[in-house]
């Protein structure tokens, strides 16, 4: 078992510093045990254990000692992290995941790698719960070995024991003399994955009894099938992408609405969960993704809008674009320059080579408000300045303006407004835009 173990994380770097989820089951203490002897025999960093108490059993705290006593014993470093619940907050196994991964997503550092403790009997489970459940293909073809830590992560997460069975992993324990935790939940048969385990797939296996290998070979055919289709996606994709007229507030570059209407349906969701994904969000439901399509086909997009997770899909000009939770409007705000915090999410960053700040203060659009664009000398409402320069309308209310006592003097999308001054780094009079109109270092938003 260790030396199979051994070849599946032989591609990381030896100084790669690892982190392990922790729960103390048979399936993590093998795997901690594992990388611990990993440590002694080639000289590796000592894994670091990460314990998550979820305190729905009333045992939690007596299995967060036992993680503590076990790695105190071999000198693994741990950390403990308890679930503080809202009020209201469920407690179900989807939430406690959730919960897990927020914490995991928290306290692994950039340079590590968390390796999880799945293995081949959980990967059969996934693959059929997930048939059962309906679920997409890429949910049936089940775990992989190797994926981010969550979307648009650089970290990865690791699942070296995939070919291993359960019964492997405690007969290893068991010539270890190692004691391993039992959750009484996993033999809750209330539970749809207890259930599978417990009374369907024993049934299932009494007949097939290579069923455990056949499903492990069709979920790598799938995946090896969905590798190359999301190759093919990736090509369509880049292909649509329109970085230059990318806008503030959005997590993406937008896409090209006609383009995306060209494609087949099942190309055009792919594509838009495709988009979604390299862009860190989840996505929705094929059925809203199909009734979202079925949109783009009415050629309605002004009106083509679908909310998400922390972002909305909206149509604007033949674009399609994919704006994050919008900061709201907040209280006028004094420029002081250098790195400014406008909003939540939303900050201002001063160049080194722009003006000195001058008496000027942050605030958002108010009705009537007018501005001069540069180079001209009459007066242009906000609203129509924003429609020629193609700023989308859900983005205009949310736009911090600059102001000074005559107005507004820097906005973006915009730039310095004409007529503007500021005093230079020897006290004369500068104007902020050249004699061309070209701006000269402003301001420039962070949005995350």
């Amino acid at each position: 078992m260790l030396a199979r173990f051994l070849d599946a994380i032989d591609d990381l770097p030896p100084d790669a510093e690892l982190a392990v989820a922790f729960s103390g089951g048979a399936d993590s203490t093998a795997l901690l045990l594992a990388l611990h002897r990993l440590q002694q025999e080639r000289g590796r960093p000592p894994p670091l254990a990460l314990h998550f108490n979820h305190r729905i059993h009333r045992d939690a705290d007596h299995w967060a000692e036992h993680c503590m006593h076990l790695c105190r014993e071999r000198g693994v470093p741990l950390e403990i992290a308890a679930w503080e619940r809202g009020p209201g907050e469920r407690t179900g196994e989807a939430s406690a995941r959730a919960a897990r991964y927020r914490w995991f997503g928290k306290v692994v550092a950039a340079d590590q790698v968390l390796l999880t403790a799945h293995h081949r009997d959980d990967q059969v489970e996934t693959v059929l719960l997930s048939l059962l459940q309906g679920r997409s293909p890429d949910r049936i073809a089940g775990m992989r070995p190797v994926r981010a830590l969550d979307f648009g992560d650089r970290r990865r997460l690791l699942r070296p024991l995939l070919g291993q069975s359960r019964e492997s992993l405690q007969r290893y324990l068991v010539e270890q003399g190692v004691a391993w935790l039992e959750d009484p939940a996993n033999r809750d048969t209330n539970h749809a994955r207890s259930w599978l385990r417990h009374e369907v797939l024993p049934s299932l296996q009494e007949r097939w009894p290579d069923l455990e290998d056949t499903i492990a070979a069709f979920a790598e055919s799938l995946r090896e099938r969905l590798d190359r289709e999301t190759q093919h996606v990736d090509t369509l994709l880049d292909s649509l992408l329109r970085p230059v007229s990318r806008r503030l507030f959005c997590l993406a570059d937008p896409l090209s609405l006609d383009g995306l209407v060209s494609l087949s349906e099942r190309e055009r969701i792919n594509v838009l969960r495709r988009w979604l994904h390299r862009a860190g969000q989840g996505s929705p439901t094929d059925g809203a993704l199909t009734a979202f399509s079925g949109m783009m086909d009415a050629g309605r997009s002004r009106n083509l809008r679908l909310d998400g997770d922390g972002y909305t899909i909206r149509g604007y000009r033949n674009r399609l674009y994919m704006p994050g939770e919008l900061p709201p409007a907040a209280a006028p705000l004094p420029c002081r320059g250098g790195r400014e915090v406008l909003a939540p999410g939303l900050v201002a960053d001063w160049p080194a080579d722009g003006p000195p700040v001058g008496s000027w203060t942050w605030r958002w659009r108010q009705p009537g408000d007018v501005l001069r664009l540069p180079g001209r000398r009459h007066r242009t409402p906000v609203k129509k300045a924003c429609q020629a320069l193609g700023i989308p309308d859900w983005e205009r209310e949310h736009l911090p303006l600059l102001v000074d006592d005559d107005g507004i003097a820097w906005m973006h999308g915009v730039g310095w407004c004409g007529g503007r001054a500021y005093r230079d780094e020897r006290g004369a009079t500068a104007s902020a835009t050249d004699v061309k109109g070209k701006d000269l270092p402003g301001p420039r938003f962070l949005f995350t």
